[in-house]
């Protein structure tokens, strides 16, 4: 709490000189009389800053929000933001355009089988909202959707890493029971998609998304840093003489941990009810809303073109990877220098994202997006032609 005085006492209860005062009388009646009357100024909070980025700041707490929702916005602000600060840690452990294209390849996978990871990711998560959300739409509550998916994906990576170990002489059964084991955990993913959304919108005050998001990224993004020499150390072999694909399988085993803390952080949020619900509908009538919707909202449609695009620029990010390996010779312990490049760019790049997603428009947010997706595979483009040259 700030010591907040009162800076406009009145003067009248000073004692006023009656006879020009001496030298030393001035000073007693300056150290006595004049001194107290200096208004006192609020102290400024002590780092402003840290408090924002350990998610602290008092400011906008329970803003926006409904009265139920407001009692636990600062336990729900605390345990959404560790939700997020493990699953940033997950892309890290088994980031699907390094790590899982790494180990794919290395079971004979084909190019074809490389560039289905990130097209599984982008159809696991957009596919099953369609049919999601006809059955969370006038739901008050959604928190049992996504805890008990949550459940499902957990154990998708739990069977992946006791079927890494028990087929490790068996690549191409391996490599089978790895499709089968992701593809649950994507499309999992995209079924918790929806009613995670919808509990950020009940539980974080809309002045706060922004910093909230920031945050979860920040904290995320310095822990992946943080192990991204020892997972570089891990695929390359160098620690506990892990060899492949036993390597992986350790990865596989600390995601499991990971995504489990991660579902009980988001389970552990209380949820408020819905204070108003839409009627329930059907996927078709969905169906119907959406294509009118891209008919009739220009934004809403150059929306759409922008997410499909990108979406379609990831396909080639495992390829890098894969190139690293088979043209330039690069060792498995390249793989841990690029997480952390990519982690300290996520890390510094929130000092950008998340005040300009709390002051910019959507629109500026957007724009800011595309460009620095179609930056990557530019750069990649360039430096191939340089060094044909």
């Amino acid at each position: 709490m700030e010591d907040e005085r009162d800076s406009s006492a009145p003067a009248s209860g000073r004692q006023e000189a009656t006879h020009p005062p001496s030298p030393n009388g001035a000073l007693k009646e300056i150290k006595h009389s004049r001194l107290p009357n200096v208004p006192h100024l609020p102290h400024p909070q002590r780092l402003p800053f840290l408090r924002t980025v350990i998610g602290r700041s008092p400011q906008g707490a329970g803003e926006g929000l409904s009265p139920e929702a407001a009692l636990h916005a600062r336990r729900n602000f605390r345990f959404g933001v560790l939700n997020g600060i493990m699953f940033t840690l997950v892309e890290a452990l088994i980031a699907p355009s390094l790590v899982l294209a790494y180990f794919i390849s290395g079971l004979g996978a084909s190019n074809v089988l490389v560039g289905l990871l990130p097209a599984l990711l982008s159809g696991g998560w957009f596919l099953p909202q369609i049919l999601v959300a006809s059955r969370v739409q006038g739901l008050p509550r959604v928190m049992h959707w996504y805890r008990r998916v949550g459940i499902i994906r957990t154990f998708c990576l739990a069977l992946l890493t006791i079927s890494t170990i028990a087929l490790a002489s068996t690549p191409d059964l391996l490599l089978v029971v790895f499709f089968f084991f992701f593809t649950i955990y994507a499309f999992s993913a995209g079924v918790t998609g929806i009613p995670w959304l919808e509990m950020v919108g009940k539980v974080i005050p809309p002045r706060r998304r922004g910093t909230f998001f920031g945050l979860r990224s920040f904290w995320g993004g310095l822990l992946a840093l943080t192990v991204a020499g020892p997972i570089g150390a891990i695929l390359s072999e160098d620690l506990w003489d892990l060899t492949y694909p036993y390597n992986f399988a350790f990865l596989f085993g600390l995601t499991t941990l990971t995504v489990g803390l991660g579902v009980w952080a988001w389970s552990s949020i209380r949820e408020p009810a819905a204070t108003s619900t839409a009627p329930a509908t059907s996927v078709r009538d969905l169906l119907k809303r959406g294509a009118s919707a891209l008919r009739q909202d220009r934004d809403y449609r150059s929306f759409m073109v922008a997410r499909i695009l990108i979406s379609l620029a990831t396909i080639a990010d495992p390829f890098y990877v894969v190139y690293a390996k088979s043209s330039l010779g690069a060792p498995a312990s390249t793989i841990g220098l690029y997480l952390g490049a990519l982690a300290a760019a996520s890390l510094l790049s929130n000092f950008f994202w998340g005040p300009l997603a709390d002051r910019a428009s959507n629109r500026t947010l957007m724009t800011f997006t595309v460009i620095a997706f179609a930056s990557v595979p530019l750069a990649a483009l360039v430096l191939s032609m340089l060094k044909e040259v």
